[in-house]
């Protein structure tokens, strides 16, 4: 079983507000590039305790549980 990121936004109104899912995961997708390398701005939500990132998933989910965005370690 391969493993991936997981991204689960626990508050995706104050990540960015007014911003779709659409968008939101596509920025995600550009900051999350592989498990353990974020770049600042995903860094700085991660801080904030706004998005959290483990190495276990192999899917995107919001705290609702909404699938974002598949994809393997390293083809993010």
């Amino acid at each position: 079983m391969p493993t991936g990121t997981e991204i689960i936004i626990l508050d995706e109104l104050a990540v960015r507000p007014g911003i779709s899912l659409d968008q939101l995961k596509e920025d995600l997708a550009n900051e999350v590039t592989r498990p353990g390398l974020i770049a600042p701005t995903a860094r700085g939500l991660v801080d904030k305790g706004l998005i959290r990132v483990t190495d276990r998933g192999e899917w995107f989910t919001t705290a609702r549980g909404r699938t974002l965005l598949r994809g393997e370690a390293g083809e993010i």
